[in-house]
């Protein structure tokens, strides 16, 4: 899987970057049974998906659980984030 944790003033908790990450660890069927936001991305409208997770993440020292939002935005986007394997999966 691969993530984004941005310790910044970043708009989302925490960012995935595969739709099917995403609905694995939020634990919906498909897009549009989770809330959405319109963003503007380079000039471009994104629709950004977000639900909390039902599957704890751990990335390295920092723990992930039911009450951070996981985001997934616009159309997948796999070589973005770091790679990350299974084992971060809490």
């Amino acid at each position: 899987m691969k993530f984004l944790l941005d310790t910044g003033s970043a708009a989302f908790d925490l960012g995935i970057f595969r739709m099917a990450d995403w609905l694995a660890l939020v634990r919906l069927a498909k897009l549009e049974d989770a809330k959405s936001v319109v963003i503007s991305s380079w000039g471009k409208s994104v629709t950004c998906y977000y639900a909390p997770l039902k599957q704890p993440v751990k990335i390295g020292g920092l723990f992930f659980g039911k009450e951070v939002n996981a985001t997934f935005c616009g159309s997948d986007r796999g070589g973005v984030a770091h790679s990350l394997s299974s084992c971060c999966l809490a």
